[in-house]
């Protein structure tokens, strides 16, 4: 096989749009949706500029397909998780510890998703896997209003935006106010030594601490 044939069946295999989304994810994880480059996903993808948007055709485009690439990919555990048979507060906190871990194995996707609720086109229609994640969510939560173990009214949109407010809280900055004292242990690090307090804070938030 030519050495040109070769390099053609590289270029537009079945994996190119595989690459070209990790590409993207990490170069809009880096720099964001404004610093991000084209040029730059296309040679981590080792393709042509051309051929990024042959697939996808704007850098928007390519910033939602990413979005939905990340979300998929590390909420996959949620979505195979079959809650329905554990109870309501320990469904809660395994979805919770899924998050966790989630967010543990690329803590990058949480300054891409600040970024996307600046940039993201859709960002009013949450991406079709994030309302997926949120269902899962609020059947937990229903369970647990119908068990008696919260008040009917709870409002189960606002809880879990809270509960995920901490769980990504717990990887930004570090130990010390304002960056003064001793140097700071790495986010990751911090938040994984702390899994049990952050997940037992969501739980006292949700009204589910046992």
């Amino acid at each position: 096989m030519a050495d040109g044939e070769r390099m053609s069946r590289r270029r537009h295999g079945p994996d190119v749009i595989q690459r070209i989304l990790e590409a993207a994810l990490a170069e809009f994880c880096a720099n964001g949706f404004v610093g991000a480059h084209i040029e730059s996903i296309a040679r981590g993808a080792d393709v042509t500029k051309q051929l990024v948007y042959y697939y996808f055709e704007s850098k928007a485009a390519l910033y939602e397909a990413v979005m939905q690439f990340a979300i998929a990919e590390g909420f996959a555990d949620i979505l195979e998780t079959n809650f329905a048979r554990l109870p309501p507060r320990e469904a809660a906190r395994t979805f919770f510890e899924q998050c966790f871990d989630f967010y543990a194995r690329t803590p990058a996707l949480i300054t891409l998703a600040l970024d996307y609720n600046l940039h993201g086109e859709s960002r009013r229609d949450l991406p079709r896997v994030r309302r997926e994640v949120y269902g899962v969510y609020e059947a937990i939560m229903r369970r647990a209003i119908d068990d008696g173990l919260i008040p009917a009214d709870t409002d189960i949109a606002t809880s879990f935006k809270f509960a995920l407010m901490v769980v990504v809280g717990s990887f930004i900055g570090g130990d010390k106010p304002f960056g003064y004292g001793e140097p700071e242990q790495d986010p990751v690090e911090r938040a994984q030594a702390q899994r049990g307090k952050v997940i037992a804070a969501v739980l006292a938030i949700l009204g589910l601490k046992s």
